[in-house]
């Protein structure tokens, strides 16, 4: 009878027993048939309510690419100036900027471009192209997202709070260019790379034009490399809309001007390099962007538009290695063998320029200041304008105005009427971080020369100096009595 049972329910009666579950299969489809049934979101911006969604497309905040290419140059900038607490709190600042200022330049550029944008099947879904915004609400949102990016601006520095303001005027004029001349890439690059100009200027308080100029013409460089590998998506729509660009001037030469602006880049950021003293971990950096641009060049199909938006998008890798290569010098720089101390980092790096185009040196570093970031001054109310030490290291700044005496075989009045400076010099001062030290303020080799008293003081006064007044002797009025003296004995005067 066991048998038989076995042969019949083998599921229930043999020594090796299968489970069942107790709810019912059809019960587990129904409830994965109610599962699937939700929506599931495809992204954060699915979670986004409907009526802002086309803003967000607007302004390209859902396509991030843009605003990286548009974040490097700057942070570039900010960190050749230093690993400083008020340099990160700067990259945050510029990171916000970036991205309202990259929204803001998109809804001009869609305003400008609106017509032709209905006429290209890659751009014929933008919101006002489409018809979802109209111009005036495309107005009104570039309008805030300037606005908020004016109150990021005022909390920069006044140089680079003029740089900003001058931005303006290639944001809006670059969309202008692809009606005019086949190189509306290189005005973008104007465009895109200001940042270059504004983030050594910011963390600095100073514009000098041997670190940021061939780092913005680097940056320029790089925007043709990756925005004519771009341009290739549409080549085939420009023909037929009648606007122009890079990639139908260099046509089947691309790639041979790929590497030209390649060389060029890589050549301003050695200048750079040069200019404020990088070691070799930065040029190790630049040599594997280097390889980096070559493999984009190599690999690159410009017939094929899905080769061309990856190799674009390629160009994030390539700024932040150039980032990570300027940020790993600074912290060989900082972190010794025999000191490591990340609290001791300088919170501020200037750079006293000797010339247009020569190196630099590092002229003066600070430690990190204990007081909250928001409490912390400008870095230009603590710097000192001539050559950037901070003044509280000085123990004190004095001077003395004087004419120099006539020698004794001097005739004439030759160089008796000039008033000259005397520096005192100041206690010792150093950065064993850094590797450098003095023992005199930094204008204690400098000679100047004043027609006047009062022009010596002003340019005294102009560098925060105490000018030290010789002490008050009694003057004698000189007569002719003055020349005999008289003896009270004899009383006879002898001259």
């Amino acid at each position: 009878m066991i048998y038989l049972l076995r042969q019949t329910c083998p599921l229930i009666l043999r020594s090796s027993i299968i489970r069942i579950a107790t709810t019912s299969t059809s019960s587990q489809r129904q409830r994965y048939r109610n599962v699937s049934s939700i929506p599931q979101p495809k992204s954060i911006f699915d979670i986004i309510p409907k009526t802002i969604r086309p803003y967000i497309r607007l302004s390209r905040i859902d396509k991030p690419i843009g605003s990286w290419l548009l974040y490097l140059p700057g942070a570039w900038s900010i960190a050749f100036a230093g690993i400083t607490l008020n340099n990160v709190a700067l990259m945050g600042l510029f990171g916000a900027g970036t991205i309202l200022m990259r929204g803001a330049g998109c809804t001009i550029n869609d305003l400008w471009d609106k017509d032709f944008d209905r006429r290209v099947d890659r751009t014929k879904s933008r919101p006002i192209a489409s018809g979802e915004i109209t111009v005036r609400q495309a107005l009104i949102w570039a309008g805030v997202q300037l606005s908020l990016s004016f109150l990021i601006l005022i909390q920069l520095n006044i140089p680079s709070v003029i740089l900003g303001v001058i931005s303006l005027v290639p944001v809006v004029i670059y969309p202008l260019m692809k009606r005019f001349t086949y190189w509306p890439q290189f005005f973008l690059g104007i465009t895109f790379n200001w940042g270059a100009l504004m983030g050594f200027t910011a963390a600095t308080g100073i514009v000098y034009p041997s670190v940021i100029l061939p780092l913005y013409f680097a940056g320029i460089a790089w925007t043709l490399h990756y925005d004519t590998i771009y341009a290739h998506q549409d080549k085939t729509d420009d023909l037929l809309v009648g606007v122009k660009s890079t990639a139908l001037r260099l046509g089947k030469e691309t790639k041979l001007w790929l590497r030209a602006f390649s060389i060029g880049m890589l050549s301003h950021l050695i200048t750079v390099g040069l200019s404020v003293d990088q070691t070799w971990p930065y040029y190790l950096g630049l040599i594997g962007a280097s390889y980096h641009l070559h493999r984009q060049i190599e690999t690159v199909d410009l017939s094929k538009t899905h080769s061309c938006w990856n190799t674009f998008a390629a160009n994030r890798t390539t700024g932040l290695i150039i980032l990570a290569s300027i940020l790993m010098n600074l912290l060989k720089s900082i972190v010794q063998p025999s000191r490591v101390n990340l609290f001791a980092i300088p919170q501020r790096t200037l750079f006293d320029v000797q010339n247009v185009w020569g190196r630099t040196a590092v002229d003066t570093q600070k430690p990190l200041d204990p007081t909250p970031l928001g409490e912390m001054p400008r870095q230009d109310e603590q710097i000192g304008p001539l050559s950037g030490v901070p003044r509280d290291i000085f123990k004190e700044r004095r001077c003395r105005i004087f004419v120099p005496a006539r020698a004794a075989t001097q005739s004439g009045t030759n160089n008796t009427k000039k008033w000259k400076v005397e520096w005192d010099t100041k206690e010792r001062w150093e950065n064993p971080l850094m590797g450098w030290a003095s023992s005199a303020d930094p204008h204690s080799s400098v000679m100047v020369e004043f027609s006047s008293k009062e022009d010596a003081m002003i340019y005294c006064e102009r560098y925060k100096y105490e000018v030290v007044e010789p002490p008050s002797r009694p003057h004698f009025r000189k007569t002719y009595g003055a020349n005999f003296s008289w003896n009270k004995k004899t009383r006879v005067s002898t001259k």
